[in-house]
């Protein structure tokens, strides 16, 4: 079984994400169950320059496309609800779309950069109280910017014990991912990392020097299109390779039994 913990579907920052080819991605390449998040609620470009409000999408309108896809495809497709903490808030709107949905809402995402706003701010710790009251996870995009530094995330998942984080790529952008490394080393049994654009060798030094237990596999898929698992130095190796450079025990873990494990998702 692969679970793939980090895919998009949206139409925005210039990247077209639809979710039939999601759909075809998953069934070409074998992935048997993946947890979107909806890139729409993105708040800002990627100069941080505020998207025009015409082009500018409502909270509300992208995660119910969101629950929508995942509602008719549940045997696929789960769902993380993106929150929009620059422009919006974590209003009563947002918290009954996960009290009303969660057959298929297993997390909040949170985009520093694209929202622009440190995964500390007080507004993101309004999305990180509703995860603990409905015992959902957060996963958090992690790089190397002031906003999105994955020692932010080690310092929530350090207050909200009983809250599971995710530091999505692992501090993207990071040769070795060090940052990463350290903050897992402290073995927080609530702090986990997605593998998402993250070399196989750092993931195994991450299972040597820390565990096995804290790593989830993921994609960032379909970001190079219908063919983003094809990558040669990324999830080619995941696919193959990689299965002999850990145990069975700890393949099984890193590709669908952490995912299963903290998104409390519902299948075989």
């Amino acid at each position: 079984m692969i679970i793939d913990a980090h895919v998009h579907i949206g139409n925005s920052l210039g990247l077209v994400f639809p979710p039939q080819m999601v759909l075809e991605s998953m069934e070409k390449y074998n992935i048997d169950y993946a947890l979107i998040s909806n890139l729409d609620g993105s708040e800002v470009d990627f100069d941080q320059n505020i998207i025009p409000d015409e082009f500018r999408q409502k909270q509300t309108d992208v995660n119910k496309r969101a629950i929508e896809f995942a509602k008719s495809n549940p045997d696929k497709i789960g769902t993380l609800l993106w929150g929009m903490p620059l422009m919006e808030s974590c209003d009563d709107e947002f918290e009954r779309l996960i009290a009303d949905n969660l057959d298929v809402v297993h997390g909040i995402k949170m985009h520093p950069y694209h929202n622009k706003t440190r995964f500390d701010s007080p507004k993101v710790l309004e999305y990180i109280e509703l995860a603990r009251k409905y015992d959902i996870a957060v996963m958090s995009h992690t790089a190397c910017d002031e906003y999105s530094d994955c020692r932010q995330v080690y310092e929530m998942a350090k207050k909200y014990p009983d809250v599971r984080f995710v530091m999505a790529h692992a501090q993207l952008g990071s040769p070795d991912n060090q940052q990463a490394l350290d903050c897992l080393k402290e073995k927080l049994p609530n702090l986990y990392a997605d593998l998402a654009w993250v070399r196989p060798e750092n993931a195994l030094r991450i299972v040597n020097e820390c565990s096995a237990d804290c790593l989830l596999f993921g994609s960032d898929n379909p970001i190079d299109g219908l063919d983003t698992y094809a990558h040669p130095e990324f999830y080619q190796i995941y696919f193959n390779e990689f299965k002999n450079m850990v145990t069975d025990e700890d393949y099984e873990k890193i590709m669908y039994a952490n995912a299963i494990k903290v998104y409390k998702l519902k299948i075989q």
